[in-house]
């Protein structure tokens, strides 16, 4: 069975490269000096949205030229989906293509098109390059485009845009909850740190702005034993097999999640040395990452392989301290703030905190029978927290699904009655997509002429 056979009635099948020519226009900046720019960065991936603009005086290579209405399609990274249309003439970076409007073609039929998952697919299939994928043109003209009459174009795109904005309001209430919940967990911890969410065990009712009751300043290296680091030696970058000896890199820990697949090998057996073994229960801090990971840290709940510290990884050894206490003292804003301040290194590159000054970090140190009851209901409330990010996720799965579904239905043409249904019901004449493709392969169709009707479909 062909394409054109599973096609609804009036629909035509060709491809992105015959319905949809791409634009040549090119121009230097300098010659539209105040014209809006737009790189990739100004649309946002899946969304469809330009999110900012530049001027044509910010670049200085030749680009793209576009007009409002016109489809813009990013070829790099087409992974990124970043497809739009804009409302205002400019010019763009090269990196996207530019589909102009067309007679018979919708543009916003075409940009719907171009966002579907399976299109996203093929266009990564057809990229080349390793580290900046670009898709190749003549492949993205050869991509199959089902055709509808063109009344039927806008009636899809109509039924679309309806459905969809039911789908993203609920993608934006999902957004706004998950914004709720990081506050949630940050207003957690700070009232951890500085007595208010055991004010009520204490039988205080308000601190004051004072220590609570049995509360004192501290350092955190009052709280250690010791600070236990591994050794810097060549390792195989891949992760240790079930009988080999790994050691973990810095990406290993972040912020309460220890990735044990973020290993090297160790293939020489005399640098295997089982004191730096990392076992369940382990706390583990990192010591050098950047500015948002430096002194992430984690309690080790379980190891499959096994594992070394790295140099960049420490462990600290407790004096009869909750390790998962201080995880949460360390993860709230004033621990952050104690990092940052106390980590040395370029702001945009690896930062550093030293061993000495790990221990200055300053916080709060309540009783040590108040510091598990810290733990138990810390751990209740942002265990409740993961549940709610948790069924968010899934909702949020669950909307993208249901967006590719519309999206598919739209692409079969069972989301409005065809133009062909319509028709027959009405007793009109219409024009099957077919004869508006032969004027296209004709070349009779001009720019800016309006669609022929009055032909009746057989």
């Amino acid at each position: 069975m062909s394409a054109e056979d599973e096609l609804p009635e009036g629909w035509a099948s060709t491809t992105l490269g015959e319905v949809a020519p791409a634009s040549k226009e090119k121009v230097e900046p300098y010659e539209k000096p105040k014209a809006p720019y737009l790189s990739l960065e100004h649309v946002e991936s899946n969304t469809l949205k330009i999110i900012g603009r530049g001027l044509a005086t910010d670049v200085k290579s030749t680009k793209s030229v576009f007009r409002a209405g016109d489809v813009l399609y990013g070829k790099l990274r087409p992974y990124l989906n970043k497809v739009a249309i804009p409302t205002f003439d400019g010019i763009c970076s090269t990196d996207f293509v530019v589909f102009p409007q067309r007679p018979w073609l919708v543009s916003h039929y075409l940009m719907w098109f171009l966002s579907q998952g399976h299109v996203v697919e093929y266009a990564n299939h057809h990229s080349s390059g390793v580290s900046l994928p670009r898709v190749k043109l003549e492949a993205l003209k050869q991509l199959e485009f089902p055709l509808p009459p063109l009344a039927e174009q806008q009636r899809i795109v109509a039924k679309v845009e309806e459905l969809l904005s039911q789908v993203n309001a609920a993608r934006e209430r999902l957004a706004r909850t998950a914004a709720l919940l990081k506050r949630f967990r940050q207003s957690v911890l700070a009232t951890a740190c500085d007595g208010r969410l055991t004010a009520d065990w204490r039988g205080d009712v308000s601190t004051n702005g004072e220590l609570p009751e049995g509360w004192k300043s501290g350092h955190l290296g009052d709280l250690l034993q010791r600070i236990e680091a591994g050794k810097n030696f060549t390792c195989v970058e891949r992760p240790p097999s079930e009988d080999e000896v790994g050691v973990v890199k810095v990406s290993a820990v972040t912020w309460g999640e220890f990735r044990e697949t973020e290993s090297k090998t160790c293939t020489d057996p005399e640098k295997v040395n089982p004191q730096y073994f990392i076992q369940p229960g382990d706390f583990l801090f990192s010591r050098a990452n950047t500015i948002e990971l430096v002194g992430a840290c984690v309690v080790v709940d379980d190891v499959q392989r096994t594992l070394m510290l790295s140099d960049k990884i420490l462990r600290f050894h407790f004096n009869g301290v909750p390790p998962r206490w201080l995880l949460y003292v360390l993860r709230s804003r004033h621990g952050r703030n104690e990092i940052e301040r106390l980590a040395t290194g370029n702001q945009a590159s690896m930062r550093n905190i030293a061993q000495e000054s790990i221990k200055q970090i300053e916080m709060l140190v309540p009783p040590e029978n108040e510091q598990h009851e810290i733990v138990r209901r810390a751990d209740a409330l942002l265990t409740l927290a993961d549940a709610i990010e948790s069924r968010v996720a899934g909702a949020t799965a669950r909307a993208e699904r249901l967006t590719q579904s519309i999206l598919a239905k739209a692409f079969r043409g069972e989301l409005v009655p065809t133009e062909a249904e319509l028709a027959r019901a009405e007793g009109r004449d219409y024009e099957p997509a077919s004869v508006l493709l032969e004027r296209v392969r004709a070349g009779r169709e001009g720019d800016h002429a309006e669609p022929r009707r009055g032909r009746r479909s057989r």
